[in-house]
């Protein structure tokens, strides 16, 4: 039996040279380093997903600022 699907177009072995270079990149590493480094990812993330409830919270007090507003203007039409 031959190969199902394509032949040899479309077929790249870059994934499998960027693998090895990063496991030989996190072998030469140590384990100290690499709990730093997920020490830092950690608090990235944490850092991000407060930043984001940060801004749901001013996205909607801005909300409501421009609809007090646009009530007020509403209310002042309609009495002129």
């Amino acid at each position: 039996m031959g190969n199902l699907g394509k032949f040899v177009k479309g077929r790249a072995k870059r994934p499998e040279l960027r693998r090895a270079q990063v496991k030989v990149r996190n072998i030469d590493k140590s384990v100290e380093d690499l709990e730093k480094e997920q020490q830092l990812l950690k608090e990235r993330r944490t850092r991000l997903k407060a930043d984001m409830i940060e801004e749901t919270h001013n996205a909607q007090f801005n909300r409501m600022k421009i609809l007090t507003h646009w009530r007020k203007l509403l209310r002042l039409a309609k009495t002129e």
